[in-house]
């Protein structure tokens, strides 16, 4: 195996762990403030905090695996109404489209990492440094990079039009 696709394991398996956990661990920290401030009338303040880093991980790196498997909402009625030849051309707008905008969210995000790490931005009630939290969007839209750009090698590669590096022409209409 070639260390691009050892790469892409690795990212995908990074990916399902941070899903998997942070579901958990967003549903166990809310599940027991629930039951302290209904049974124990007490209120973790921070509870809010926490459960905001969680979804803003899930959030950022959830794009990434929306991106690996197709899975971005899709207005499918011009798509639908276009020749196949018409297909591909429109997903390799997306995909180019899509590479573009994560590129950017990369390196504003980077920035924005940066400019907390320097300036000590820390939150609200934990006191907690900010610039791990706001790691999440430039990791999530370089990992999303990635797959736009697989997206669009693989429409150049290959015949019929890929909305996904792992999946082909699975727009369908509602």
């Amino acid at each position: 195996m070639g260390a691009f696709k050892k790469f892409l394991v690795v990212t995908a398996k990074f990916e399902n762990f941070i899903l998997q956990w942070s579901t958990i661990a967003f549903t166990a920290i809310v599940f027991a403030a629930v039951i302290t401030r209904y049974f124990f009338n007490y209120s973790w303040a921070p509870t809010e905090e926490v459960v905001k880093f969680i979804r803003i991980w899930v959030a950022f790196i959830g794009m990434a695996y929306a991106a690996r498997y197709g899975l971005h909402i899709n207005m499918s009625v011009i798509y639908d109404l276009l020749p196949d030849g018409g297909k591909k051309a429109l997903a390799i707008l997306l995909s180019t489209v899509g590479f573009a905008a994560s590129v950017l969210l990369t390196i504003y995000g980077y920035q924005m990492v940066m400019g907390a790490y320097h300036g000590d931005h820390v939150s609200p009630a934990l006191r907690l440094p900010m610039a791990p939290i706001y790691l999440a969007l430039p990791i999530g839209s370089f990992l999303m990079a990635i797959q736009y750009a697989r997206t669009l090698v693989k429409n150049f590669r290959e015949k019929g039009p890929h909305i996904s590096p792992d999946k082909q022409e699975e727009i369908e209409a509602v």
